[in-house]
């Protein structure tokens, strides 16, 4: 079974035809503004309908096994679903962004990227502290790419080195870190990923 959910801002639940001041490359910047003044993020409210889901997932199809998959400013969503649900037993991540640090240290990062972060969180967590908690549970990491949505190795680097860290010993087989070329080219990978 394959649930593909659209949550609050994203599919027919899109962000709509926002405009105003603060709209930047087809991203309303007042939107995320509105998060931090209400003290609720895009993600946290994403990731609490993802977790929904999930329970509803479990509660309809006992003793299936969950497995997440999302693509680029969608996996800090994911993550923040799996760091709270243990439920979700696998994590593939495609084409993510590496950090919020990444962006926050990038003048020209991706506005794309914008709803997938969390005002005021980085001095407490980032994405890779978020991943190295995932130690226990598999994890595929494909394409990664920095706040410019760039694979620029040093920049990434820094990063990755937290996930590393975290899956280390008798963890290290569930961490995989793939270069990306397409979505289609990565059928075949992930196929095996799911069977492992």
């Amino acid at each position: 079974m394959v649930l593909a959910p659209d949550l609050p801002g994203t599919g027919e639940l899109g962000p709509g035809a926002f405009k105003g001041d603060s709209y930047i490359d087809s991203v309303s910047y007042n939107l995320w503004f509105s998060g931090m003044l209400t003290g609720r993020s895009i993600v946290g409210i994403q990731t609490g309908e993802l977790i929904r889901l999930v329970k509803w997932l479990q509660q309809n199809y006992h003793g299936t096994e969950i497995y997440g998959l999302a693509k680029k400013q969608m996996a800090p969503v994911m993550l923040h679903a799996a760091a709270f649900d243990n439920s979700i037993q696998k994590l593939a991540l495609l084409g993510p962004y590496i950090s919020w640090r990444s962006i926050v240290c990038n003048e020209r990062y991706d506005p794309a990227f914008l709803y997938s972060t969390v005002p005021g969180a980085i001095g407490v967590y980032d994405l890779p502290d978020l991943a190295a908690s995932l130690a226990g549970k598999k994890l595929l990491l494909a394409g990664i790419t920095d706040g410019k949505g760039h694979t620029d190795p040093i920049d990434i680097e820094k990063d990755l080195s937290v996930i590393r860290a975290a899956y280390k010993g008798e963890t290290q087989h569930n961490l995989q870190i793939l270069p990306f070329t397409s979505f289609e080219q990565m059928n075949g990978q992930l196929s095996n990923w799911l069977e492992k």
